[in-house]
C-alpha cells in the first residue's frame, strides 16, 4: 500500500512539474502565443511582438542601383527619405525622393510587414509603386504614367 501511494505521489510530481511552452512567453497586446512562439498581429514583428514593422522602413535610403537614366543617358541615383505618415495608422508610411519629386511627400500604406504601395499625382504625372523590404536592402519600384518604371535597390 505503501508503495501504491509513492507511485501516486512521484506521478503526479511530474504531471504537475511539466510547463505550458507559452508559460513564459509574453506577446503583449500585439500578438498570441502559440506552442512557445509569439504569432504577431498585422503590421507588428519582433519576439514579443511590441515592434512596429513600418519601423525597419524608416530613415534615409541611398540608391545603389537603378535602371532610370536621365536625358544625357548618366543613372539616376536618388535618395529616399522615409518616415511614419503624421496622424496615420501604424500602416502608413511618406515618403520623400528631393531629386526626382522636390519636397512631396507620398503617402504609402503597408500590405503586410515587408511590402507598402502607393499611387498619387504630382504635377501632371501620376505615379504608383512599391517598397519591398528584405533584410536591410529595399527595392523601390516607381511607376510614371508616360510608360516609364524606375526601379530603385536602396540601402541604409
Amino acid at each position: 500500500m505503501l508503495r501504491l501511494t509513492f507511485i501516486f505521489l512521484l506521478t503526479g510530481l511530474m504531471f504537475s512539474c511539466t510547463s505550458e511552452p507559452c508559460d513564459d512567453v509574453n506577446c503583449g497586446e500585439n500578438g498570441v502565443c502559440v506552442t512557445g512562439m509569439c504569432e504577431c498581429n498585422d503590421f507588428f514583428e519582433g519576439n514579443d511582438c511590441q515592434t512596429f514593422a513600418r519601423n525597419k522602413f524608416l530613415g534615409m535610403w541611398n540608391t545603389s542601383s537603378s535602371n532610370c537614366t536621365d536625358l544625357d543617358d548618366v543613372d539616376i541615383l536618388p535618395n529616399v527619405i522615409v518616415e511614419a505618415q503624421p496622424g496615420g495608422g501604424m500602416q502608413d508610411l511618406r515618403f520623400q525622393i528631393p531629386d526626382l519629386i522636390g519636397s512631396t511627400w507620398v503617402q504609402a500604406s503597408l500590405t503586410d510587414n515587408n511590402n507598402a504601395t502607393f499611387s498619387t499625382s504630382i504635377d501632371s504625372f501620376a505615379i504608383s509603386g512599391a517598397l519591398n523590404f528584405s533584410e536591410d536592402l529595399t527595392f523601390f519600384s516607381l511607376d510614371f504614367t508616360a510608360d516609364v518604371t524606375c526601379n530603385f535597390n536602396l540601402t541604409k
